[in-house]
């Protein structure tokens, strides 16, 4: 009886380690595709944000704050103080 007890609990405590390892990996696995998404979406809203500036945006806006902008008649560059950079050429 001693010997079956002993065998079922290292059988649940094997158990428990697996789900605890699936458990902290799908966390890990989540956290960094939050991360990414985060990236994504600031990403999108740089371009976007370049995007009304070749268009005539106003450059005071929320989304250009810290940023350095460089324009000339056919291309425009604007740096984010977080190291994002966008770059493009305008042609009419």
């Amino acid at each position: 009886m001693r010997r079956c007890n002993s065998f079922l609990l290292m059988e649940n405590m094997a158990s428990l380690y697996i789900f605890a390892t699936a458990i902290v990996t799908l966390a890990g696995l989540f956290s960094f595709c939050q991360f990414q998404l985060r990236q994504q979406t600031k990403q999108v809203r740089y371009y976007m944000a370049v995007e009304q500036l070749i268009q005539g945006a106003n450059p005071e806006l929320p989304v250009y704050e810290g940023a350095r902008i460089q324009q000339s008649e056919t291309a425009i560059k604007v740096s984010w103080p977080d190291g994002f950079e966008v770059s493009c050429c305008v042609e009419s």
